[in-house]
């Protein structure tokens, strides 16, 4: 499907827009990032994580990341998720990913304000 994916790309796309992340993907190399065509530091990327109760001893938290990280690392499992235009990529720790979290958050708490965006 992976091929499949890039002649789509390749034939039916008259203008190619941009992929949202700022490191080029596995999956659809022939659209460019939006910080390659001039929005530097654009990243908007979909992720998933699975996450734990606060309070999860370090020792599970490892033990579930080492887990995960070699399912996702497995070539078949990967093979089944880059047909569908999915790269799979585990954090490099349990901290990693709630950094990566954390500051998603920042983030958008600072777009939500510099938008004025207020729940209702």
């Amino acid at each position: 499907m992976q091929g499949q994916l890039r002649e789509i790309v390749r034939n039916s796309v008259k203008e190619k827009l941009a992929r949202g992340e700022v490191v080029a993907s596995m999956t659809v190399r022939l659209v460019p990032t939006l910080h390659d065509t001039g929005l530097p530091g654009f990243d908007d990327v979909a992720w998933n994580g699975i996450v734990a109760p606060a309070g999860t001893p370090r020792d599970v938290l490892v033990r579930l990341h080492a887990e995960i990280a070699r399912a996702v690392s497995n070539p078949e499992f990967r093979k089944r998720f880059l047909e569908r235009g999915i790269e799979m990529v585990a954090s490099a720790s349990p901290e990693e990913f709630s950094a990566y979290v954390k500051s998603e958050a920042e983030d958008f708490v600072k777009l939500a304000r510099e938008a004025n965006i207020r729940a209702e």
